[in-house]
C-alpha cells in the first residue's frame, strides 16, 4: 500500500505472511514424503513461499472444495495423505485427508476437524508424532495380531464363525482382539 500527498509519496506499507519457523527442517526430516504447498493465494505469493520452504510441488489459485478434490485424488491413486491446515479454507482439506493436523491457535474450524491437535506452534513435533505412530503401528500389529493367532487356533474362520453366546473365555477374548 502506498500513501500519497498530493502525488508524493509519502510512505508505503508492505503487507504479507511471514514464514512459520522451522519449516525448511521440518520437511527435510519428513522425507522421503512428498510434500505440496495447497494454497488459494496468487501463483507468484505461492511459488516464492514453496522455494523458500523447500516444498516439492505448489498448487495456487485453489478454493477449499478445489484444495479437498486434489486430496481425494491422490487418495484415489493410493497416496496417504497428511494435511497440516489451520484456516477455515483448510477444513474441507483436514477432512479429506488420512491426517488432518492443526496447531492449537488456528481457527475453530480446523481444531474441530482435525485429527490430531498440535498444542504448541513448534513444528518440530510432527516428526516426533510420526514416529511415535510407526512405533505405536508396529507394536499393534505384533501384540494384538500376534496374539490373535495364537490364541485362535482355528485361524480367523473361528472367529467369525464362533459362538458369540459362548461362555468360553477365549472366544471372548478372540473377539476382543477382532475389534481391536
Amino acid at each position: 500500500m502506498y500513501f500519497t500527498e498530493n502525488g508524493n509519496l509519502l510512505t508505503f506499507l508492505k503487507l504479507g505472511d511471514q514464514l512459520r519457523e522451522g519449516v525448511q527442517e521440518l520437511l527435510k526430516k519428513l522425507r522421503p514424503a512428498t510434500a505440496t504447498l495447497l494454497s488459494g493465494d496468487n501463483e507468484q505469493a505461492v511459488a516464492a513461499v514453496a522455494e523458500a520452504c523447500g516444498f516439492d510441488f505448489c498448487v495456487a489459485g485453489y478454493s477449499p472444495l478445489q484444495k479437498r478434490g486434489y486430496i481425494d485424488g491422490l487418495r484415489k491413486k493410493g497416496e496417504i495423505i497428511c494435511m497440516l491446515g489451520g484456516g477455515i479454507n483448510d477444513a474441507p482439506a483436514l477432512t479429506g485427508a488420512n491426517i488432518g493436523l492443526s496447531v492449537a491457535t488456528t481457527t475453530d474450524m480446523s481444531v474441530q476437524v482435525s485429527d490430531i491437535l498440535l498444542k504448541t506452534d513448534r513444528l518440530q513435533v510432527i516428526p516426533k508424532i510420526r514416529a511415535l505412530a510407526t512405533l505405536g503401528i508396529r507394536l499393534f500389529s505384533r501384540t494384538y495380531f500376534g496374539r490373535f493367532f495364537i490364541m485362535s487356533p482355528g485361524g480367523i474362520g473361528s472367529v467369525w464363525n464362533g459362538d458369540a453366546n459362548s461362555s468360553d473365555s477365549r472366544d471372548d477374548e478372540q473377539w476382543l482382539c477382532c475389534a481391536l
